[in-house]
This record gives C-alpha cells, sequence and structure tokens, in this order.
C-alpha cells in the first residue's frame, strides 16, 4: 500500500521533525524496493507515533541503522516506511562501576568502544564495519564475532531492552516480568528476530574489562585431520582462549599478512589468548605442549602490526564489499572440518574458490566467494552445500548474495521444527505483518 496520507498531519507535531526529503526514498531502497517515506524520529515517543500510524494504514515498515547489516534476510515482501534510528543515539545511563551501560540503539559500535575505553571496559562484538554498525541492528542480527568462544554472543550481554511494537507499545525487559507481552524474555526473544517483532530503541548491556595482554598464536596444519585433532586436545584442556578460528587456505591467504610464502597451501588455527600476562604466556606454553614438538615449526606467536593485521582482517571477514557471496553454516563443533572438506570439494568441481572461517570450538563456519562469480555458478552452488549441513544435522544460511540469487535460493534454508512457535509470536505481536514483513525464516 502507497504511502497516500498527508504524512506530517497523520504523525502530528510530535514526529513532523522525522519525515525526511523525499531524495532519501531512493537511499533506502532494499533491491528493488523503495520506500514512499523516510522517517528520522528523535525521540521513542516519536517511533511510538510513527510505527502506530504505519500500523493504522497498514504500511510496512523496516528499522535503519546505518544499513550495514542490511543485505541479511530475505527481501522485505513490502515497504511503505523506512524507519531510520541513527539519532536515539545516547548514552541513557553508564554506572562503570557495576560494568553495564544503557545505550539509545542508534549509537555505533566504534563510539561505544571508545567512550568504554576510557574506563578500561569493552563490549565483546566484532563486526566487519565497527565504526558505522548501529546497537540496535547489532542486537536485531544477535552479532557476535570471534570473541564467541568465551563470551557469547550479544543474546548473552544484553540485561535490559526497551521495544515499540508494532502498534506503538512502548515495552521494557529485563529482570522484570513484562505482563503485556505474555510473559516472553523480552530480551532474548527480541534479540536475533531481524526487526520482524518490533523496534528496538534503547538496550543495557553487560560489559567486559579489557585484557591486559593480546596474545595470537598462528598454528598452520598440514591438513584438516591433523587439525581436527589438535581442535579437540584443546577443548579438553585447561587452556581457555578468547577465540579459536579455523580457517581453511584460502581464509588464510586473505586473513594472514601480506608475507610471501604465508599459509600457501594450508589450514590454520588461530587462537587468542588475551588475559593478564602471566595467563598469556602460560597458555601459550601448554599449547605448545599440547601440540607436540612436530607442530613447532608451523606454530608462530604473532606480535605487534602483525597481529593487529591479522585480527583486523579476521574481524572484517565478513565484509561484503570484496564478496559476491557469503553464507553461514551453524553445525556442531566435531563436524566443522568435514563440511569444509565438502565445501572445498564442491568449490575444485565448479573452479571457484570458496574461504571458509569458522567460530570452530560454536560450530559456526562462514563461507565467502571473493571474486565476480556468475549468479548461475552461485544458485548452483548453494543448494548443494546447504544439503550437506543439514545432513550434518545443521543449517546454512544466505548472508549475502545478489538479488537474482537470493530470489532463486532458500536464504534461511529449509524450515525447523519451531517455525511453528516463531509465526505464533509474530501473529501475536505484529497481526498485520507490518514489521520487516517476509524478511526473517519460513517468510514471517
Amino acid at each position: 500500500m502507497p504511502v497516500s496520507l498527508d504524512v506530517k498531519s497523520a504523525l502530528g507535531d510530535i514526529a513532523a521533525s522525522a519525515i525526511m526529503d523525499t531524495t532519501e526514498n531512493e537511499k533506502h531502497a532494499i533491491g528493488e524496493l523503495m520506500p514512499d517515506v523516510v522517517l528520522r524520529p528523535e525521540t521513542i515517543e516519536d517511533v511510538s507515533a510513527a510505527l502506530r500510524w504505519a500500523n493504522e494504514n497498514g504500511l510496512a515498515v523496516v528499522p535503519w541503522g546505518n544499513a550495514t547489516l542490511m543485505h541479511l534476510g530475505n527481501p522485505p515482501e513490502r515497504y511503505d516506511v523506512a524507519l531510520k534510528l541513527d539519532l536515539l543515539n545516547k548514552i541513557i545511563d553508564y554506572p562503570a562501576a557495576d560494568m553495564t551501560i544503557t545505550v539509545g540503539a542508534g549509537l555505533c559500535l566504534g563510539c561505544l568502544q571508545k567512550i568504554l575505553a576510557k574506563e578500561g571496559q569493552y563490549l565483546p562484538i566484532h563486526t566487519a564495519n565497527v565504526k558505522e554498525a548501529t546497537l540496535g541492528g547489532l542486537v536485531a542480527t544477535n552479532a557476535g564475532g570471534p570473541f564467541r568462544f568465551r563470551e557469547g554472543t550479544l543474546r548473552d550481554m544484553i540485561i535490559g531492552m526497551k521495544v515499540v511494537l508494532a502498534d506503538g507499545r512502548i515495552i521494557k525487559g529485563g529482570s522484570r516480568v513484562v505482563k503485556n507481552v505474555a510473559g516472553y524474555d523480552l530480551c532474548k526473544l527480541f534479540t536475533g528476530s531481524y526487526g520482524t517483532l518490533g523496534v528496538i530503541v534503547e538496550v543495557t548491556i553487560r560489559l567486559r574489562p579489557v585484557h591486559d595482554e593480546e596474545a595470537t598464536l598462528w598454528c598452520e596444519f598440514e591438513n584438516h585431520d591433523d587439525a581436527e585433532g589438535a581442535v579437540s586436545a584443546l577443548l579438553d584442556s585447561e587452556i581457555e582462549p578468547v577465540f579459536m578460528e579455523y580457517l581453511n587456505s584460502t581464509a588464510a591467504r586473505e586473513i594472514g599478512p601480506d608475507v610471501e610464502g604465508w599459509a600457501e597451501a594450508r589450514p590454520v588455527l588461530l587462537l587468542g589468548l588475551d588475559g593478564n600476562a602471566e595467563a598469556a604466556e602460560w597458555q601459550g606454553g601448554q599449547v605448545g605442549a599440547l601440540l607436540g614438538p612436530g607442530q613447532a615449526g608451523l606454530t608462530l606467536l604473532l606480535e605487534d602490526e602483525i597481529q593487529d593485521e591479522v585480527r583486523q582482517r579476521l574481524f572484517s571477514f565478513r565484509a561484503i564489499d570484496s564478496a559476491c557471496f557469503i553464507g553461514k553454516a551453524n553445525l556442531l563443533s566435531s563436524n566443522v572440518t568435514s563440511f569444509i572438506k565438502e565445501v572445498e570439494k564442491v568449490a575444485v568441481e565448479n573452479e571457484v574458490e570458496i574461504a571458509a572461517a569458522s567460530h570452530i570450538a560454536n560450530g559456526i563456519v562462514y563461507l565467502k566467494i571473493r571474486n565476480q562469480c556468475p549468479d548461475q555458478k552461485v544458485i548452483t552452488l548453494i543448494p548443494r552445500i546447504s544439503s550437506h549441513a543439514v545432513h550434518l544435522g545443521g543449517s546454512f544460511v544466505v548472508e549475502h548474495a545478489s538479488p537474482a540469487v537470493k530470489s532463486q535460493v532458500e536464504v534461511w534454508g529449509p524450515v525447523r521444527g519451531d517455525f511453528g512457535l516463531m509465526k505464533s509470536i509474530k501473529e501475536t505481536l505484529d497481526p498485520n505483518r507490518i514489521m520487516n514483513p517476509g524478511r526473517f525464516v519460513g517468510d514471517i
């Protein structure tokens, strides 16, 4: 339904200043869909007024931050209103001694990290575009990163939340029971809901102290089987790295430093041993002893600029500016190397290079094709890769691909057994299907 009403009179004075010039409509297009109006609210009350108006008129709303994650999911079924939330960017409460902070959803992760660093604290989340990614978008997609191994994802860090529902109601969640959303755990419910249930406008987050020392081990292996044995031994040990990333040789060449001969044909296990100086040194010694003398020549301690370079490339692996395809598999950790081997087999058969970088202890594998690849070839690859993930008891999601590819594949893969519950929650909280319709699993 096109926006045919007089928006200013419909919204009232409270949101009149939020209506952006029509030149912004094209800038907020998703694929071939363009909104009829872009609203940029300054307050939570403005968000409430905008959603109430959209709901009463059956207008589809897509929440926006700074567009760093808008490539995720299906294109919306319909798209009338872009709701840009970057002005909700205030620090609301920061009791540093309690190691928590409450912020507006429009605050950028990079700005937040700078504020926290002054108190020796940080949020252990890493994303490809840290300067511009907003907290609202990161929470809506349940962002994590390599530190997921020890710290989890944002779902594990959110302890409070304020959300505006599709009908304009403003609700809060956290330690108290939220009666007006049928007793759901609000924080966990909306984290990772991809803007399909309501608009996250404020979050309270648990923080972590900055580590005294950063230490990164680069461990190359002759083959995937050798690496799998090392990972199993590490997981059974007392070593507690902040990250444990497994890379196939293609990803290792991309993430490794620009040094000739570095990881030319070997898979790599990257270990982050951050902590106090004594703990980092002890863990490094334990890793060396566990891997054994035969691995010594293939294990390097990265230092200074090389460590910084490798970590930044690792954190930026999912950047879409240099990729024509990115996908994500969710598996048992014991099946990661088997999955990567099958992916490499498919890549060879189709004459394409696929980089694989995994949070191996968590069973998360990201696949990327960097160079331009014909859409038809990508369309052919996806079902084979997805079916293998499902065969291993996991799932596969297409995160980034051309609109032509996404229109021909199951972006979220086959629906799971919990889809009925997800659909019921959507119908309860957004009965008119105005919030990001069609973007999520099963076209929710």
